[in-house]
């Protein structure tokens, strides 16, 4: 029964329908030319409408500033040439012609680094209605130029913007008239960035000819930068001054410095290569590093320093036999010299004014970083 229907219908889609669609696009096209502009009177320019809708945010190379992406342009123009009446041919309100049969604006992305500025006009369609609008929708999949302020990387928030122009086309041949931009509901994830909003706007050139903006808005996601940059780097500001806590007996004040110097460079180093190479948007994150790596660096240098003047007051032990430094240690267990105990202290205090001055100088940093930050 189902075939039967099935059937049925094809039979009459080819008995009713094709003849109708047939006869149209006879019509339609006896007299028309791809190569002729579709305008009402001589010297008026086309007006094209455009529509924008981001597919997908393929990834920014952060190093050279480029975005790439895939971008829907849906471009809508009148060409009275291309009218007719559904009650002649039917009730057909629209019909689907390859692109090549068509006169289409040439149109390209004005900051594309890639060779294809051009929208693609291989195998596609463009849609005819009834009163002579046309829809073509075309991509664009490529690279473009997307200046980053990496001030307050890696919670950063980037601003695109794609220049679309009529290459070919001079103002009194093409203009846009309007352009509007998808809430992007349909856009394919990404991993690293996520889409926050788009818009977009007509402005014109020096020489008069009307170029469309669209503007996206993306946001880094945060949460891979937090574990791999953020929480070590402070994790380890906050190991910056317990360095003299650390009792100077376990020889080990040196090593942690010496880590914790070692680990701000690297950490410093690591960042930086992965931005633009550029003085305008320095991250913020950088000065942190940078601050802490001064301060480990004078924590390094106050430890050899205390180090030191511990050896040179350190008394030694007297020379000569062995019975001798016995006799002199057998003295020295019940009884302790004072100025020893003097020595002790003074450190001691030493230690702690230190501890407190590196933590109440690293807590000011991280803070400042943090008000900019969150502002």
């Amino acid at each position: 029964m189902k075939r039967k229907i099935l059937l049925l219908c094809v039979i009459l889609v080819e008995t009713y329908g094709y003849p109708y669609e047939k006869e149209l696009h006879q019509h339609v096209f006896a007299n028309y030319s791809s190569d002729v502009f579709p305008c009402d009177a001589v010297g008026q320019p086309v007006n094209v409408s455009i529509q924008a809708e981001m597919n997908y945010i393929i990834g920014i190379d952060e190093i050279h500033e480029i975005l790439t992406s895939d971008l829907q342009l849906t471009l809508t123009w009148t060409d009275d040439s291309l009218k007719w009446e559904e009650n002649r041919f039917g009730g057909i309100k629209d019909i689907i012609v390859p692109v090549k049969r068509m006169w289409l604006p040439d149109v390209a992305i004005q900051n594309a680094l890639s060779e294809r500025r051009r929208l693609q006009k291989e195998d596609q369609r463009v849609a005819i209605t009834s009163n002579g609008t046309v829809s073509w929708i075309a991509d664009y999949v490529g690279q473009s130029l997307c200046p980053l302020v990496m001030t307050k990387y890696p919670f950063d928030t980037q601003n695109c913007t794609l220049y679309i122009e009529a290459m070919s086309h001079g103002k009194d041949k093409v203009q846009f008239v309007q352009i509007t931009a998808l809430n992007g509901s349909g856009i394919f994830p990404n991993g690293q960035w996520k889409f926050v909003s788009s818009s977009c706007s007509l402005t014109q050139e020096t020489s008069g000819d009307s170029v469309a903006l669209v503007n996206l808005i993306i946001q880094r996601r945060r949460d891979y930068y937090l574990l791999t940059i953020v929480l070590p780097t402070v994790v380890t500001s906050l190991l910056n001054p317990f360095v003299f806590l650390l009792p100077a007996e376990s020889g080990e004040k040196m090593g942690l410095s010496t880590t914790l110097l070692l680990f701000y460079s690297v950490m410093l180093t690591h960042i930086f290569s992965n931005i633009p190479s550029n003085s305008l948007t320095m991250p913020v994150i950088g000065f942190f590093l940078g601050g802490q790596l001064l301060l480990s660096a004078l924590s390094l240098g106050c430890t050899v320093v205390l180090l030191h003047v511990k050896y040179e007051a350190t008394p030694t032990r007297n020379s000569g036999s062995t019975e001798a430094r016995r006799e002199t240690d057998s003295q020295d267990v019940n009884k302790e010299i004072p100025w020893e105990e003097e020595r002790r202290a003074f450190f001691r205090r030493v230690d702690r004014l230190l501890f407190w001055s590196f933590a109440i100088s690293g807590l000011i940093l991280f803070i400042a970083i943090f008000i900019y930050i969150l502002t």
